[in-house]
């Protein structure tokens, strides 16, 4: 007869922000274990998110879920959201504990030893009694195939129900051969189509020239502050900075901060990877991305609209392919949303889900009932 596995019982405990050492030192250890290292998991992401987007610290919940000896088996920094939207939810709001998302492509919300302490942990989380909430939301959520979230059981009384979707699908590139061996699996026009991007701006300007820096010595010979300031000068007068300031005034002020920051936190780390294309005697074009053993995540950018006609952004991508090959990255990651750009490079996919789990209360109860009519 098989013998049943073993059933692990975790007690959450609440640490105050900003985290202490011992947090910090539990949450490196635990995501250093994980299958999938996302640069969107470290704590320099989520505390840029936090410092950045969020006035009011008092809803961030550091959270260690300890077992009977007190060792940490698994974590989380979650916040806690309360909706007050409509006239009901003014009298009765729904409180969300969701994940620290901000600008992330796919994060690990709660760091687990093991699928087991993770089903435990979140047992634990729906037993808390420190937090008062009535769904949890696990956004952007990055799964490996082989360990589903939706596998995973729950126990507690206080669970009542849960929604699993996918939340984004992420075009990527991934590098095999040389950049030679690439242009001619294209077609003959494809080909064309993609030597034109560059080939117009070096015909236009003699002094179009790309460069790549990823090394903190690169970054201190080229300039740190200078680095910062152009980039930030060029996406002052970008397409996204007009897009943000639409949705608010000052959002695009905000994003520019959280990636100065990453910056900062990240080209000390060998982490930076800076794609900057200069013609006519200026940047017309970057690209900042994280550069995880020669994963390439693409995270903040910009053209000069002055120049768009002769499609500077897509220029540089092309350079950031050809020079990824000779570099010998292993893949490129273009970001969440499968922009028309993005297809006509992209050669495989990865999604990003969400979790969404009902506490047994009885807004909890009632958002899980709507969730099977779509809302």
């Amino acid at each position: 007869m098989k013998k049943a596995a073993a059933t692990f019982v975790l007690r959450p405990i609440v640490d105050e922000y900003p985290l202490n050492e011992r947090f910090r030192a539990e949450w490196k250890r635990l995501y250093d274990i994980q299958k999938t290292h996302s640069p969107f998991s470290t704590l320099e992401w989520i505390e840029a998110g936090i410092e950045v987007y969020l006035d009011d610290k008092e809803n961030i919940f550091p959270i260690r879920f300890v077992d009977e000896k007190g060792m940490t088996r698994a974590i989380s920094i979650l916040r806690l959201v309360i909706f007050k939207e409509s006239k009901s939810a003014r009298i009765w709001p729904l409180r969300e504990l969701r994940t620290i998302d901000f600008n992330s492509q796919r994060t690990t919300p709660i760091m687990a030893e093991d699928r087991r302490m993770l089903s435990a942990a979140v047992d634990a989380l729906l037993t808390a009694d420190q937090i008062s909430f009535d769904v949890i939301e696990l956004f952007k959520v990055e799964i490996p195939k082989e360990d589903p979230f939706e596998g995973l059981s729950f126990t507690s009384r206080n669970y009542f129900a849960r929604k699993y979707s996918v939340y984004d699908i992420q075009p990527r590139f991934l590098f095999s051969g040389d950049w030679d061996s690439y242009l001619m699996a294209r077609t003959q026009g494809h080909r064309k189509k993609i030597r034109r991007y560059t080939r117009k701006l070096q015909e236009a300007y003699p002094d179009y020239h790309f460069t790549r820096l990823r090394t903190p010595r690169e970054f201190e010979e080229y300039g740190v502050e200078r680095c910062v300031g152009q980039m930030n000068e060029l996406f002052q007068r970008s397409w996204q900075a007009k897009e943000l300031s639409k949705k608010r005034e000052d959002s695009h002020i905000d994003y520019r901060s959280f990636y100065t920051r990453i910056f900062n936190e990240f080209y000390v780390k060998d982490q930076i990877d800076l794609a900057m294309l200069h013609a006519d005697g200026r940047l017309l074009a970057f690209d900042m991305s994280l550069n995880i053993d020669g994963h390439i995540y693409m995270v903040y950018g910009a053209y000069d609209l002055e120049y768009q006609d002769r499609s500077p952004g897509t220029a540089n991508l092309v350079e950031i392919i050809r020079s990824g090959f000779e570099l010998q990255d292993v893949v490129l990651e273009f970001g969440g949303g499968f922009l028309d750009y993005k297809r006509i490079w992209a050669n495989d996919e990865k999604r990003s889900y969400q979790v969404s789990i009902a506490r047994n209360t009885a807004r909890g109860r009632i958002t899980a009932i709507l969730w099977k009519f779509g809302r």
